[in-house]
């Protein structure tokens, strides 16, 4: 076994000190996840935040450095798509963990999750129409996490988003400031 490259031994309400490991990279006794009471509803954008607080009640986090599983992002894909509901998910596991280590109940932090679903469908643009925001988001997402990691692939993805959302300045902003990035990752 690979030695453990990062454990995690800060406390966890001051949040997870990495990015958040994807589900697929991620063992865990059986034990620990019956006693953290497993994935829960509430958290339709991102059960495993809300469960990697409470697994982290259980135990130590540690990150081996080998590679073992690869994860690929699609612009229709789900967190490409609902970062901004994601990110509100993370913010309420964190605030659930901290209800409950000062012995408050977190029954109300629970109906705030509940409510981040998807909206309903509404009216659709004829099909005809070109631009679509969603679309437009989920390539931002994958550009913005590929530039910052200096890799040049994000301009693929910029002029994805450029296509289905022009209005966008931040697309302008950081498709411009890629400009910069070698063309070798």
């Amino acid at each position: 076994m690979a030695k453990p490259r990062w454990v995690n031994t800060g406390p966890p309400e001051q949040g997870l000190s990495i990015d958040i490991p994807h589900h697929a990279s991620v063992m865990f006794r059986r034990s620990a996840y019956e006693a953290a009471g497993g994935y829960r509803p509430e958290f339709y954008f991102g059960q495993d935040w809300d469960l990697w607080y409470r697994l982290a009640e259980q135990g130590t986090f540690i990150h081996i450095p080998e590679v073992l599983t690869r994860v690929r992002l699609f612009t229709c894909g789900l967190s490409s798509r609902h970062w901004r509901e994601q990110r509100a998910i993370a913010a309420l596991s964190r605030a659930c963990y901290a209800a409950r280590r000062s012995g408050h109940p977190e029954a109300p932090l629970l109906v705030q999750a509940a409510r981040v679903r998807p909206r309903p469908p509404g009216w659709r643009l004829p099909s005809w129409w070109p631009f679509d925001r969603h679309q437009a988001e989920g390539a931002y997402f994958i550009a913005e996490s590929l530039r910052r990691n200096g890799d040049p692939r994000c301009r693929r993805y910029f002029a994805e988003a450029f296509r289905h959302g022009p209005w966008l300045p931040k697309v302008w902003l950081r498709a411009t400031q890629s400009l910069h990035l070698s063309a070798h990752p």
